[in-house]
């Protein structure tokens, strides 16, 4: 025997009701199956404060290491061979673990801590341990075990907010491919930065490249980072639709889990 609602798991749950938070009032309506928990109906489709902070975001969430991967010419004859290759495995060897955790224990940080905390912890953490090891590269650009292990960091750092952000555009407006197309082009656009960057800071193009060339390169890349950094804190604390997406998210979790437990057998 069944408790009655069992019904209830093949049909559409409407609701509407008001979430007030101490600084938003935000009238909500949400019309999603149990089943998918980051379905919510926020704006058709992205503003252009949105498309913008979530490409400043991408920028950063690939900015590290690629400053680190475009200088390989000159670590390899300064540092050797061997560089290139630990280099490369720093970078990317982290992606598979990273995604893979982030795919296992995501959801339940989020239904323990909420979701935008949770979020807002990962951001936080990847863009302050980039922007802090960028700063420490200078000292360890002529140490291949510092600079593989510090690269490591990176990677570590890089994937975490790689797929943070990949999560975050796929449920804040599920039916618009703004900000998916934005974070991608971000992703790809810090490429072009670094190079930038190089060019004005000289550093890369000679083996003979002074310590003052390198630290000028890093550390302008670390204040690219933070302000990347900045972008992203201003996506979750003043965007209307990424708080109100958290919030149905949550909200969600906690139907979902009430229709389990109405469907346990007595």
């Amino acid at each position: 025997m069944r408790r009655k609602g069992m019904h209830s798991m093949s049909s559409k749950l409407s609701y509407r009701e008001i979430v007030r938070t101490p600084s938003h009032s935000f009238d909500i309506t949400m019309d999603s199956t149990p089943t998918t928990p980051a379905r919510v109906m926020n704006s058709n489709r992205a503003r252009k404060m949105e498309v913008a902070l979530f490409f400043m975001s991408g920028v950063g969430s690939t900015l590290a290491w690629t400053a680190i991967l475009s200088n390989l010419v000159y670590y390899t004859a300064v540092l050797g061979e061997k560089s290139y290759l630990y280099l490369n495995i720093a970078v990317f060897v982290p992606l598979l673990p990273i995604f893979i955790t982030q795919a296992v224990l995501d959801s339940y940080f989020d239904r323990q801590y909420g979701s935008l905390k949770s979020y807002s912890y990962r951001g936080i953490s990847g863009f302050t341990t980039g922007t802090i090891i960028l700063g420490l590269i200078p000292s360890a650009s002529h140490n291949l075990l510092a600079l593989s292990l510090l690269t490591l960091a990176i990677g570590l750092s890089s994937a975490v907010l790689h797929g943070t952000l990949k999560q975050m555009a796929s449920f804040i407006y599920p039916n618009c491919g703004r900000l998916q197309a934005a974070l991608n082009s971000g992703m790809q656009a810090s490429a072009a930065l670094v190079l930038v960057v190089s060019l004005l800071t000289g550093f890369g193009g000679s083996t003979q490249t002074g310590n003052s060339r390198i630290f000028g390169f890093y550390i302008s890349i670390a204040f690219l980072h933070l302000l990347c950094f900045v972008a992203f804190q201003l996506l979750m604390s003043h965007s209307k639709d990424v708080l109100r997406s958290m919030m149905l998210r949550d909200m969600s979790f906690e139907n979902l889990e009430s229709v389990v437990q109405g469907e346990t057998p007595l």
